[in-house]
């Protein structure tokens, strides 16, 4: 029984148009999937997969006779195909939605691309890589499925473990017919090292997720054409050093993840965090900051700009260099391309030091001093002992989950001379911490309305109520802790 990832589920139903954003409530497609996937649940469609103490899971599965019974109904409604076993497979000549897949029997890849010549591939319009290990299109053949709504080529399940690669991608160039792709993943594949123009074709895109394309080097230069992209996932994405320009015209997008603070283009038009404050819909935002770079952190002072924000995470350079770290999948290969890439950054940032001045951080037309409304906010490897200062000028009031992993931080308590220096979290998550010392009351006099604590590999945490996995649950309005 497989376990799928609830934004794979809801993303999927994004690509296959029955739900969208905004809808006729106003709600995001997150939330109307979310509401679906609470409903589904209710009802035992399907089973929330619990992950250690947490309360709500972002993981499920469903129950072998449940999955019988809509297996059956799918095929009634040649919505899908499986095969005797109830295995999703490739036989497109009786539904448009084809799953590539392989047994021991073969490949449903070679089949598809190779064997069924004579079938009307102009009316497939999902294509799902189930378990396929290795990609490899003929151009030709790719480009005729015009119809295509979702293209699921990468990994999808919660697990880390699947395996995906290309040799190249000439096949990609086939996109440009795609005019009704709304949902595309290319989620965890190795082999790509950058994506071709033709994907700025795709003017019906709501969802890009590249995370995890560990061999990915850049984004195409016109990637500001995808005017209803809302959704763009880059994260783990190690080999990026800068942003294309056209990425702060997506003034659709909701949701960016691995944004990048490093390099400047060789031809100097890059995109700067400024640049997305205009962005007034984008609402989660995750960024990677590159130490060696001196304007940096002065990047990270546009944040109040972003009005719209309410999740923020910012992960700096040591996370991808560190050699021994436990904590990440980077392999070796992959870690010499890190390090060779970091310490052309530190020489780049010697020269910059040597024959430039600073400049000021530009300002977006229309900004007022109204604070950003963070609901969640994640700081990782941060290399000062006390908090940024740029935190000091948010709103973290309405701050419900804190989540620090690694770093030198040896404080909690925000910056400044606040007369309340208390926080209203709710869940925090402390992992990795050495540097970081603080006896239970101190920490709950801090943390008045904590309800869920994670505390992992942070020596110096004393007389914490936590089990053996380092967590503890309980009701912070029934529970005092001396």
């Amino acid at each position: 029984m497989a376990t799928i990832k609830k934004k794979v589920l809801i993303h999927w139903w994004v690509g296959e148009g029955f739900i969208d954003s905004p809808n006729s409530d106003g709600k995001t497609a997150e939330e109307t999937g979310n509401d679906y996937f609470k409903n589904f649940i209710k009802n035992g469609i399907i089973e929330p997969v619990q992950q250690k103490l947490r309360q709500n899971s972002e993981n499920c599965e469903m129950h072998p006779s449940i999955r019988a019974a809509i297996i059956k109904l799918a095929e009634k409604n040649e919505f899908a195909s499986f095969d005797s076993k109830g295995n999703p497979n490739a036989d497109f000549s009786s539904c448009p939605r084809v799953c590539l897949v392989k047994t021991e029997e073969g490949s449903s890849l070679h089949n598809l691309t190779y064997i069924y010549h004579y079938l009307p591939r102009e009316e497939i319009e999902t294509l799902f890589n189930v378990n396929e290990p290795y990609l490899s299109f003929r151009v030709d053949r790719f480009s005729k499925m015009k119809k295509l709504k979702v293209l699921q080529l990468g990994r999808w399940k919660a697990s880390a473990k699947q395996l995906v690669e290309v040799e190249n991608t000439e096949f990609l160039k086939g996109l440009k017919k795609m005019k009704e792709l709304r949902y595309f993943s290319l989620r965890g594949i190795s082999g790509i090292t950058e994506l071709p123009n033709s994907i700025c074709k795709l003017s019906n895109l709501r969802i890009l997720n590249l995370s995890g394309c560990d061999n990915l080097e850049k984004l195409p230069d016109g990637i500001g054409s995808l005017k209803q992209l809302t959704h763009l996932d880059m994260s783990e994405c190690f080999l990026i050093s800068h942003m294309p320009k056209g990425l702060a015209s997506l003034l659709a997008l909701q949701i960016l993840k691995g944004f990048v603070i490093g390099k400047e283009s060789p031809i100097g038009l890059y995109c700067k965090l400024a640049d997305l404050a205009r962005l007034q819909h984008l609402r989660k935002l995750s960024i990677h900051v590159d130490r060696t770079r001196p304007e940096a952190e002065e990047e990270l002072n546009s944040l109040p700009q972003f009005r719209k924000l309410q999740s923020l995470s910012v992960a700096w350079s040591s996370i991808y260099n560190a050699a021994t770290s436990t904590t990440t999948n980077v392999g070796l290969a992959k870690f010499q391309r890190i390090v060779s890439r970091e310490n052309s950054l530190k020489t780049l940032a010697k020269i910059h030091r040597l024959f430039s001045r600073k400049k000021s951080m530009p300002t977006t037309p229309g900004s007022t001093s109204q604070p950003v409304d963070l609901h969640k906010l994640g700081l990782q490897y941060f290399h000062g002992s006390e908090m940024p200062d740029w935190l000091r000028r948010l709103n973290l009031k309405n701050l419900k989950k804190l989540y620090i992993r690694g770093g030198k931080l040896s404080d909690l308590p925000l910056p400044g001379n606040q007369v309340d220096r208390s926080w209203a979290v709710e869940c925090l998550r402390l992992k990795s911490l050495s540097k970081l010392e603080m006896e239970w009351p101190k920490l709950r006099e801090l943390f008045p309305k904590l309800n869920y604590v994670e505390k992992v590999d942070c020596p110096q945490l004393s007389s914490f109520p936590c089990d053996d996995n380092g967590e503890g649950i309980w009701n912070a309005a029934d529970t005092e802790q001396a």
